[in-house]
């Protein structure tokens, strides 16, 4: 709508201003920072993949605590995935 408004080169400027672009890689490096870091402070981590990308699906899997804490997760099976994660905090609590 902007663009139209006042211009291509007026919405791309606008847009530069208001997000930042970071490449892969550096993406990457974050998620796994942040991971190692929740992970060594004991929190539980899981982790969906919701039509993701196979590098994302193993960024994801990698992130979560074990592998059985990533789900991978296509259209509607999203419902069933939260209803497992929700299952799987419940045993947790009873068991801790």
């Amino acid at each position: 709508i902007y663009g139209a408004a006042y211009g291509y080169g007026a919405s791309r400027n606008l847009w530069n201003k208001i997000t930042t672009q970071t490449d892969s890689t550096t993406m990457d490096n974050n998620l796994q920072t942040i991971c190692t870091a929740a992970k060594k402070a004991g929190i539980i981590i899981y982790s969906i993949g919701f039509q993701t990308s196979t590098h994302g699906a193993a960024m994801l899997r990698d992130c979560a605590t074990a592998p059985s804490f990533y789900f991978n997760a296509q259209g509607t099976d999203i419902s069933t995935v939260f209803a497992k994660i929700a299952t799987n905090i419940q045993h947790l609590r009873l068991t801790q």
